[in-house]
């Protein structure tokens, strides 16, 4: 039967149809690198990243920084936020994109330069990410951590010797790094040089006497130098490990310059400098998106939760306004500008009697605030009006 199909004998057919199937696979193990090519390489939109079951947080922080970066006048900034957010929240491959719309108006933007080689590697885009970082070193000669980076990704892709001569200057600047000893001692060790591999090792062992990586590597070292007592002492702290009766402290590896930057962008100070900046501009959302994540650092901070009424209030948020105004005065009770803010809105929304307590409460701190008297007079002509009204047509 399978000689009648197409004329082909049996083991010509089978040979055919391997051939056939290893083509077609191929075809499409380039077909899922173009789509994955072509992925990077579409325009970024937020709306592909959020939807109703993103946590709220991120979708605010998110959107609020894409509405920023919209405007003309503060394109590069707020791309730059924007990306910040996107690599904050791991959403790497979406950075990428928005760093690289940065830098094709702007190529000798810095910054952005260190930041796409940092979410390249972290999309697994290696040279990639060596490009940039190399890019980003010739802007900022003297910038040690990119020295670091490059040092890490150029082990990841064999080249021993150039990533030693990077991380050793990176050590002239952090003598006390022990990730930066580790990996040349391993390195020294890949490169057959065990003896020399021992020192950086041991600067290592000093500063994480429990971590598994340096451990081993020394142990190995100390065994192919011919100290096979002291790798045997290893061996056997690395057993304890392995059963658990140890527990280890490894080193922390991650990139002290986004930690450094990271905390600098998400901390509550940056972030109430941020909202003032935005408030300026008038982009009082936005400025929300800010306070509420200072407010995340700070939630004992009465001034934050009144400056987001505030803007809840000018962006016609009643509701929100007045929620933010009682988180505030429940933290500070004798806030004034929280007190007043909240006695302007409930009158506005004709809860009067309200209004006039926060008024008097106001005004026994601080009798002589003059706008809070104007408001009072406002409430009390109110009231005559309301008075005379129910008066008319009485016996």
């Amino acid at each position: 039967m399978i000689r009648d199909f197409g004329g082909l004998p049996p083991k010509s057919f089978r040979v055919a149809l391997l051939l056939l199937i290893s083509i077609f696979l191929i075809q499409i193990s380039e077909a899922g690198s173009q789509s994955a090519e072509k992925t990077m390489d579409t325009p970024f939109d937020v709306n592909e990243l959020v939807d109703e079951d993103t946590a709220l947080p991120v979708r605010k922080a998110l959107v609020g920084c894409d509405l920023i970066s919209q405007s003309s006048r503060f394109r590069n900034d707020g791309q730059m936020a924007l990306a910040i957010q996107l690599a904050a929240y791991d959403f790497h491959e979406s950075a990428v994109k928005v760093l690289r719309e940065i830098l094709d108006r702007d190529a000798d933007f810095h910054e952005c330069h260190y930041r796409l080689g940092y979410s390249l590697e972290l999309s697994g885009m290696v040279e990639e990410a060596l490009e940039s970082f190399r890019r980003y070193l010739e802007l900022e000669p003297n910038h040690s951590v990119t020295l670091y980076r490059i040092g890490e990704l150029l082990n990841r892709t064999g080249e021993i010797e150039e990533s030693n001569q990077f991380l050793n200057r990176y050590l002239k600047s952090n003598p006390n790094c022990p990730a930066a000893h580790r990996r040349v001692g391993q390195n020294l060790l890949a490169l057959n040089k065990p003896k020399e591999a021992l020192p950086a090792l041991i600067v290592a062992k000093e500063q994480y006497p429990l971590d598994r990586g340096t451990l081993t590597a020394l142990s190995q070292a100390q065994l192919r130098s011919g100290n096979r007592e002291e790798a045997q002492k290893l061996q056997e702290t690395l057993a304890l490990l392995r059963s658990g009766e140890l527990t280890e402290t490894p080193i922390s590896i991650s990139d002290s310059l986004i930690q450094v930057q990271n905390k600098l962008k998400k901390s509550p100070a940056h972030c109430l400098d941020q909202a003032v900046n935005l408030e300026t501009k008038g982009f009082y959302a936005s400025a929300n998106v800010y306070l509420e994540l200072a407010a995340q650092g700070i939630p004992d901070a009465a001034a934050v939760h009144d400056r987001i009424g505030r803007n809840c209030f000018r962006l016609g948020q009643y509701a929100e306004a007045l929620q933010s105004y009682d988180k505030s005065l429940k933290l500070e009770p004798e806030r004034i500008s929280a007190l007043f803010n909240r006695a302007s809105l409930l009158f506005g929304m004709g809860r009067v009697t309200e209004a006039s307590q926060d008024l008097q409460s106001l005004l026994s701190v601080n009798p002589d605030h003059t706008e809070s008297q104007i408001l009072k007079s406002q409430i009390e002509s109110f009231n005559k009006r309301q008075a005379q009204k129910e008066g008319v047509g009485k016996p």
